[in-house]
């Protein structure tokens, strides 16, 4: 019996279309969680598209293109705020790393953390060895400091070469999170580090959910100006990191898309290490850092107050 290859090449088209829809409209936590990876199967789709093109399966090809645009829209309007840069002479260096819990190789970081020279350190993932690590080798050019939870994969450090206005541990959330405020030119500037819950499971999902409506709480007690810098495990085009960006009127340091996770597939990785910032403040520069010990690319921006 011989069956004829245009309803079954119609058939797989409808079904690649479909999948698409799936990542845009995720239907289930599973589809919502693998909405992380929309830019590789984006780029996934691309690369088969083109295959088959050159293979003659026109209908086929044309339906991994569907798909392939529609992702590239999707993740290209959750760039749309983001900062085209600004003339303005920068006067604050922000750095941030994700360490990794049991990560023992400190002199590479280390090293990373001085080639910043930024004036403010964001540090996730902090043990009790790298809390005295990072007080031992830092506290004399970083004279401020704070460490919260080093007994947890979600210790958080903070460092700075002027003094604190003040600072604080929020742990009303299932992980701690520093909120702080530095002087910059005779202006009081707001930071808060914080690392979500990875959203693996539903529970999972749900907490950090609950942990970024309770950071973006606290961005709008403080007030502008602000920075928003940490692991939020979320992508760009995630709608609850979407709509806390927007109610906050914040915007990503990050220009195009600029993966730091997981370090080892570089480009490829997902984006989930943010400085998010209010509109009073420019960011002149920002860039992944790839020299690292940890599982995590660190994040470097530089900003106009």
């Amino acid at each position: 019996m011989i069956i004829s290859k245009k309803p079954t090449e119609f058939g797989l088209s409808i079904l690649v279309i479909f999948s698409g829809y799936l990542f845009l409209n995720p239907p289930s936590l599973l589809f919502k969680i693998l909405q992380s990876a929309a830019f590789q199967y984006m780029a996934g789709n691309f690369v088969l598209g083109l295959f088959l093109l050159i293979k003659g399966r026109k209908i086929l090809s044309t339906s991994f293109f569907i798909c392939f645009t529609s992702l590239a829209f999707m993740i290209g309007t959750s760039t749309t705020q983001l900062s085209s840069g600004s003339h303005s002479m920068a006067n604050l260096k922000v750095a941030h790393f994700n360490v990794l819990y049991n990560n023992h190789r400190h002199s590479n970081i280390l090293d990373e953390v001085w080639r910043t020279n930024a004036d403010l350190l964001s540090f996730q993932e902090v043990s009790e060895e790298w809390s005295e690590v990072l007080i031992r080798e830092l506290s004399h050019h970083y004279p401020y400091y704070r460490v919260a939870g080093s007994n947890t994969y979600f210790g958080l450090a903070v460092f700075s070469k002027t003094p604190f206005n003040n600072i604080r541990v929020d742990s009303s959330a299932r992980h701690p999170i520093v909120i702080g405020e530095i002087e910059v030119d005779n202006q009081a500037v707001n930071f808060l580090c914080a690392h979500t819950t990875s959203p693996i499971t539903r529970r999972s999902y749900l907490e950090r959910n609950q942990e970024l409506e309770l950071i973006s709480d606290s961005i709008h007690e403080l007030g502008n100006p602000v920075l928003l810098i940490g692991d939020l495990n979320s992508v760009p085009w995630d709608k609850n990191l979407r709509r806390i960006i927007k109610h906050n009127k914040l915007k990503d340091s990050r220009r195009f898309y600029s993966s730091t996770f997981p370090r080892i597939l570089g480009f490829f990785g997902i984006p989930i290490d943010y400085i998010l910032y209010s509109n009073n403040i420019s960011c002149t520069k920002f860039e992944t850092l790839s020299s690292s010990s940890s599982d995590h690319k660190g994040i470097y921006g530089e900003y106009a107050i």
